[in-house]
């Protein structure tokens, strides 16, 4: 072999071994960008989970809340309801009560008779 195929071979070699090493230089740097990025990543999805466990907690706080406050808004709304049901039935008794009293002395000092079933 001559001295210029020798230096041809081994600038050839050191060439590939140098491309090599590059290559592998690359790779390094993508999967460390790689393995950065995943635990970036895996750490925002954390967050976001943990926000929304927090919101979806809050809105079943909330939900509760409000829950809670028709239930005692509808037990107060019947138990004025039922107050007014007894007002409105002693006022009506009370009516009848002087109807009655009106036409017997309608009937007593007059004779009139009212032609309702009723009284």
């Amino acid at each position: 072999m001559d001295l210029h195929n020798s230096i041809t071979v081994i600038v050839g070699l050191i060439t590939i071994i140098s491309a090599i090493y590059r290559l592998a230089q690359i790779e390094a740097s993508i999967n460390s960008k790689i393995d950065k990025l995943e635990t970036k990543l895996l750490f925002v999805i954390d967050e976001l989970k943990d926000s929304f466990s927090e919101k979806l907690h809050e809105t079943v706080r909330k939900l509760d809340i409000h829950l809670t406050e028709y239930g005692e808004k509808k037990i107060f709304v019947e138990y004025r309801l039922n107050g007014l049901e007894s007002l409105i039935k002693h006022k009506f008794e009370r009516l009848a009560n002087w109807i009655k009293q009106i036409a017997d002395l309608l009937y007593q000092h007059f004779g009139f008779q009212i032609k309702d079933d009723k009284f």
